[in-house]
């Protein structure tokens, strides 16, 4: 029995929930959504489903209470780092995680009729609105691309067999199939065109302007007020290619890292996530060092902090990501030699002169997104 007051909607003794599929490739997406849940009203019961750890929503959720349920449904790309794709490992994944996605379907349907859920959001699980649509519930997937338009990508590469070929083309069959199936497509900005969902409706980009801890970044990590100072990201799967041994070149400045390389522990000072929330020190520094990543390129463009970024080549969402930056005008690419061998003084020294359009781009996202999801759950959207 479902029973509806003051546009609440109660089943039994309780409200309906909302599950949140989050995909496990980076932490990109867990951050994303993150930024999505905190908009959404407390009183709305979130499940969340994803290969991330639980710990981390604990942290970026802070108060907010959720459930939360281990699983993975999708991967991505897979590679040695965060600049090289390895086409080979990828598509094996992806081929055994459809297989389970298989089998689980029924599994998976039942389970969400259990929970009781009202509406299915997806970050960017196609598989989620394939049982979403098994069980009879709306379902909204929140992507700046997909993972067909990526896996599409991957697929005009030169080095691809033709026995890899079909192996992926039966892959992107389901993939396509499935991302068709949800009710609403949320384009968050940086996109890739996206052929998905019923309905699509663009939004900003969804990114928190971190709010300046320099002085308690000073005090407890003992910085030295005459050097600048920079945030390093490599991404979840480092990068690599780096030579560190020429490390010694960067003594004129200091850098922070939430996970500092191996080796490095003399030169790069560790920032505890615990205590620092990343929107925050980027907000904090002199400019950002880190890969081209969704979430990365968001902090510094809602922060105005210059970003110095290596390539990342075979990436499809790069062209997207970059074109976005050029039209903040507050960063910058150096090539991959020079970034792998340390030189970045001289681009770090041109970040300065850089001329922003601030307040060109909107980063308001989440407010967007989660006012589509609340007319979605309440039953308002058509």
């Amino acid at each position: 029995m479902v029973i509806t007051i003051a546009n609440m909607h109660f089943t039994g003794y309780g409200l309906v929930m909302i599950v949140y599929y989050v995909s496990g490739h980076g932490y990109g997406h867990a951050v994303r959504s993150c930024r999505v849940i905190k908009k959404l009203p407390a009183y709305i019961p979130i499940t969340i489903c994803s290969s991330i750890p639980k710990s981390f929503f604990s942290r970026e959720l802070n108060t907010r209470s959720f459930q939360f349920r281990s699983a993975e449904f999708d991967c991505g790309v897979l590679g040695p780092d965060s600049t090289r794709i390895n086409l080979e490992q990828t598509i094996s994944r992806a081929e055994e995680l459809s297989f389970c996605n298989d089998d689980l379907e029924p599994s998976e349907i039942d389970w969400l009729k259990q929970k009781q859920a009202r509406l299915v959001v997806a970050d960017i699980v196609p598989f989620a609105l394939r049982v979403a649509a098994g069980a009879g519930i709306r379902s909204i997937l929140l992507a700046n691309f997909t993972w067909s338009g990526i896996y599409k990508h991957l697929l005009a590469r030169d080095d691809v067999s033709n026995e890899l070929h079909q192996r992926m083309r039966v892959v992107l069959d389901t993939l396509e199939k499935d991302e068709s199936r949800g009710d609403l497509l949320l384009v968050v900005s940086m996109d890739l065109p996206m052929e998905a969902c019923r309905m699509q409706e663009k939004v900003p980009i969804i990114a928190r302007r971190g709010i300046s801890c320099r002085k308690e970044l000073i005090k407890v990590l003992g910085l030295d007020l005459a050097r600048p100072t920079y945030l390093l990201y490599l991404g979840a799967n480092g990068f690599g290619r780096i030579d560190w041994s020429f490390i010694q070149k960067l003594d004129g400045i200091q850098l922070l890292s939430y996970h500092p390389p191996p080796g490095t522990e003399d030169h790069v000072i560790a920032v505890d996530a615990d205590r620092f929330d990343h929107a925050d020190v980027t907000a904090s520094v002199n400019a950002v060092i880190a890969k081209p990543g969704y979430n990365a390129c968001g902090e510094c463009i809602a922060a105005n902090t210059p970003l110095l970024y290596p390539p990342r080549e075979g990436f499809a969402e790069t062209k997207a990501i970059e074109r976005t930056l050029r039209e903040w005008g507050g960063a910058l690419r150096i090539e991959s030699e020079k970034f792998r061998c340390l030189e970045w003084l001289p681009y770090l020294d041109r970040l300065k002169h850089l001329e922003f359009r601030r307040g060109k781009i909107s980063c308001d996202g989440a407010a967007i997104c989660a006012e589509a999801i609340m007319s979605y759950y309440y039953g308002r959207a058509t």
